[in-house]
């Protein structure tokens, strides 16, 4: 499964594996749509797997906001 992002009203919802197969679309969309966005909230429910380099990457784009 893919990793599918949806943003509604300020909130973006991941939906699938995050991994790193597909943590370089999500750093790419991140970096281009939170730099636009004041409130930012990333929804992580529907997220079926989470590696540690995924994780890190959060963590970074977490820190980039501020």
């Amino acid at each position: 499964m893919s990793l599918k992002i949806l943003e509604s009203n300020g909130t973006f919802y991941l939906n699938g594996k995050l991994n790193t197969s597909t943590l370089k679309s999500l750093s790419s969309y991140f970096k281009c749509n939170l730099i636009k966005k004041k409130n930012r909230i990333v929804n992580i429910v529907n997220v079926i797997e989470i590696d540690r380099e995924s994780l890190a990457a959060m963590k970074i784009l977490y820190k980039l906001q501020f």
